[in-house]
């Protein structure tokens, strides 16, 4: 059983059974999930995991008023509730601000999160937050949300993230990818610098890997999540296999790296044609497609930015 599953049996055989016998007047009123940092969060927890992640435990999601009400003997409850049904060496993880489980306010998570209590009201304020904020703020799953307060900012990110905050995000990505991997991988490998070339294809893998999250108008995870999640996006698995080959495939030659990327270029241009956000189908330094990405921001303030700025 996988920690979400864990947290949702947790909630369902004895957390709503606690809320109900002491807090009744509020059942209604406190949201229960499991959402935030962390691999069980995400879907991505395994047997390696549990070597920090043992116990079970869900979030318990309440607005500013319900916690001077009842946001202390809550979390006390939840406490003793989480021994009780962890064992006795149970660390709790709870707090209103620092823990992984247990109580905290719908704002409080949020802003713990992507720095925002609620959704961004401006621009500068979605631009800021990074891709891995957005994506623990809106991953796991919402088991109870009768007042829909906790849900509806979960669903204002994701429905609400502005085109061309996307797009200037999308065009950083791909102008980094061609400095990185383009350019500089076989300007270093004239120099003879390997190490130096070795971290050139690595920031190409990543910028390409956050290109095509913004592609799929999906949110990227933390950084060692990134190829798992990658394989799952719809029309890109081959694209993150073989960016995970130029990482980690010892037969390939300096030139067969070379021809990797420029595939991986071609591959990244096509899609970008298919979307409409570029009119060069036979360009595929991706510096030449951020350009074209450019063009599609009809925000003055953001197509004004430096190409490469990606506001994190």
């Amino acid at each position: 059983m996988n920690g979400m599953a864990a947290a949702e049996k947790f909630y369902e055989t004895a957390g709503k059974q606690m809320i109900r016998a002491k807090f009744p007047e509020y059942e209604s009123r406190i949201a229960a999930g499991l959402s935030g940092q962390g691999s069980d969060c995400a879907g991505f927890d395994d047997e390696v995991s549990k070597d920090h992640d043992l116990e079970a435990g869900f979030c318990l999601w309440i607005s500013e008023e319900d916690q001077k009400a009842i946001g202390f003997p809550l979390m006390r409850a939840y406490t003793k509730l989480s021994r009780e049904y962890n064992g006795s060496s149970s660390s709790g993880h709870v707090s209103f601000l620092t823990g992984k489980y247990g109580v905290m306010t719908i704002g409080d998570f949020f802003r713990h999160q992507t720095g925002c209590p609620s959704v961004p009201g401006t621009w500068q304020e979605w631009f800021a937050v990074p891709e891995y904020a957005m994506f623990t703020a809106t991953n796991g799953k919402v088991f109870r949300d009768d007042l829909g307060k906790f849900t509806a900012i979960r669903n204002g990110l994701r429905e609400n993230y502005p085109a061309d905050v996307r797009n200037k995000k999308l065009a950083a990505h791909l102008a980094l990818a061609a400095q990185s991997g383009q350019y500089n991988f076989p300007r270093c490998l004239k120099h003879g610098e390997k190490g130096a070339a070795v971290l050139t294809l690595s920031e190409f893998s990543s910028h390409v890997l956050s290109a095509l999250f913004e592609l799929s108008g999906q949110f990227a995870p933390f950084y060692k999540w990134r190829f798992r999640a990658a394989r799952m996006l719809p029309g890109f698995s081959m694209t993150a296999e073989q960016l995970e080959n130029l990482l980690t495939d010892k037969s390939l030659t300096d030139p067969g790296k070379k021809s990797l990327v420029e595939m991986i270029a071609a591959e990244v241009t096509r899609c970008l044609i298919e979307r409409g956000l570029s009119s060069l189908p036979g360009e595929y330094y991706l510096e030449a497609q951020a350009l074209q990405v450019m063009k599609q921001i009809r925000n003055s303030e953001i197509s004004s930015l430096h190409i490469m700025e990606y506001g994190e």
